[in-house]
């Protein structure tokens, strides 16, 4: 079993599973703001999935983003950390107008499930 824990505070999903007596084969936490999640391939590799360089300084520094229309969020990746936080016009990391080519029906929690079931995501944990 593949567990993506969201609100992970005290662990208490794993805890639990544990204690029903469910394999865990990998279990993943992201608390917001704090660098729980990380990439385990070189960051230009991601460009492969769809995430595009950061403009500016951000870029720079080998920042990375993904925009994700349906639920209007942006999965930001670097080599420390991935976070996913409302898509905004104005965020000086990405492009000003939605410019989506294709919609994507997945969720940005999705693709990060996604991106872990490939080995290409660790936690901290």
């Amino acid at each position: 079993m593949y567990i993506l824990s969201l609100f992970d505070g005290t662990s208490a999903g794993r805890l639990a599973a544990e204690r029903a007596g469910l394999p865990i084969n990998k279990y993943y936490l992201w608390t917001r703001g704090v660098e729980m999640i990380k990439p385990t391939k070189p960051i230009e590799t991601y460009e492969d999935y769809g995430f595009k360089k950061c403009k500016g300084e951000y870029g720079k520094h080998g920042c990375y983003y993904l925009c994700v229309a349906r639920g209007c969020k942006m999965i930001f990746l670097s080599k420390e950390l991935l976070e996913i936080i409302p898509w905004e016009e104005t965020d000086p990391r990405i492009h000003a107008q939605p410019n989506c080519r294709y919609r994507d029906q997945r969720t940005a929690l999705d693709i990060v499930v996604e991106l872990a079931t490939y080995g290409l995501l660790i936690t901290k944990y």
